[in-house]
């Protein structure tokens, strides 16, 4: 990220005391800005992004192993930075971007053969960038962004028909750009973000089960906020799973009386 020189820091949240400064792990290959991130459970993608140009690298950190520099792996189908990414366990998706020109392409990452380069799949409704991107295990949805002019709609990915263009949805409550995104398995959030020459600190929540309707309005940020980098991220986004602690079976209780009678 920004400042200049571009960044290369991987910084680590601790879910569990979120209130402690975060801690430095590793750093990528390379700085740069307006890249973008996906990842399943074991494994999170850096994808893109701008050096002195648009990149087309992806790098990939072990989660097992956050120390380890990060891993190169299979590039984009293109170059490009500022595009917004989602996904599932077996796939990450990155819509959208400059490669210096506004794209509506999607590119779709194998986590099983990640060396392989992206494949083209089905684009976004129209070209854009600057977009933020969250959704669950059946759908992504790609919020707001930048075309020329902010834009306020909601693209939403269908994973089971990856090759068909993305269905336009109900819009964000303002059109924005510069805003990060992040989820659970029934809504989606966007926050912050740039209006003209203006920040501001908007919230807004789509429900995934009603996603024709207009966003809804939810509690503001702290403050104002939105940038180039900007992002978001949550313990439920690109469908990760919940842990499930099974407890151990116990026997029946009281124990069934036994008999023994010799003369019976």
């Amino acid at each position: 990220g920004f400042p200049s020189p571009p960044k290369s820091t991987v910084q680590r949240v601790d879910f569990s005391n979120d209130t402690a400064t975060a801690s430095l792990r590793t750093n990528l290959n390379a700085g740069m800005v307006r890249s973008s991130g996906v990842g399943n459970n074991n494994y999170g993608y850096q994808l893109g992004g701008y050096v002195s140009a648009e990149v087309s690298t992806v790098e990939r950190v072990d989660f097992s192993n956050d120390l380890g520099t990060p891993s190169v792996k299979g590039s984009l189908s293109v170059a490009k930075r500022a595009s917004g990414s989602a996904g599932t366990q077996s796939y990450g998706y990155f819509a959208g971007g400059q490669t210096p020109s506004l794209v509506s392409s999607t590119d779709r990452i194998d986590y099983s053969n990640d060396t392989e380069t992206a494949l083209a799949k089905g684009p976004l409704s129209s070209a854009r960038y600057l977009m933020g991107a969250t959704g669950n295990a059946s759908y992504g949805w790609w919020g707001g962004g930048y075309d020329g002019s902010e834009i306020s709609s909601v693209d939403r990915f269908d994973y089971s028909n990856d090759t068909a263009t993305t269905s336009p949805k109900g819009p964000l409550t303002a059109a924005k750009r510069y805003h990060g995104a992040t989820g659970d398995t029934s809504y989606g959030y966007w926050c912050g973000g740039l209006v003209s020459i203006s920040y501001y600190s908007y919230v807004d929540r789509v429900d995934y089960s009603n996603d024709t309707a207009t966003a809804s309005p939810k509690g503001p940020l702290s403050g104002v906020r939105g940038g180039t980098d900007q992002s978001g991220l949550g313990g439920r986004v690109n469908a990760l799973p919940t842990a499930v602690v099974l407890a151990p079976v116990q026997p029946p209780f009281p124990y069934p009386v036994q008999s023994h009678n010799p003369a019976t």
